[in-house]
């Protein structure tokens, strides 16, 4: 099932129920043995946990249902076999870093420094065994 942008995240959807309800996020700190500021800062950071949401949601009367909704395939990184079958046990960095690069792309945030450290370190693991 594809996720709609009015889709409400699990904080809107427990507002919406408070709102529902008649209750305000006071009350149901109260009802969960917590502080206001607790659970108000949890929101505001949205860093409820599934132990949190298990708890206000069985304090608000309802079921949880947590979906896992896959949003693109799942990676499959070849294998130091692979790597060494195809360049050999000597090879070295300029000759898999075409392939390299689109196996190990730089991650969003990553300086190139720490960028060139992983894909060392990755090939270290894979041709030097370290």
């Amino acid at each position: 099932m594809a996720k709609s942008k009015f889709d409400l995240n699990p904080i809107e959807q427990i507002k919406l129920i408070l709102s529902r309800e008649k209750m305000t996020v006071t009350d149901l700190a109260k009802l969960m043995g917590t502080t206001r500021q607790n659970l108000h800062n949890k929101f505001d950071r949205g860093s409820l946990n599934s132990k949190d949401m298990e708890k206000i949601a069985d304090v608000l009367g309802c079921d949880l249902e947590i979906t896992f909704i896959k949003k693109r395939p799942i990676k499959q990184v070849k294998s130091r076999d692979y790597w060494i079958a195809k360049y050999g046990e000597n090879a070295s960095m300029d000759d898999v870093f075409d392939e390299f690069n689109e196996e190990f792309p730089q991650k969003q945030g990553e300086d190139i420094f720490a960028y060139t450290q992983r894909k060392t370190s990755i090939f270290n693991e894979i041709f030097k065994g370290e």
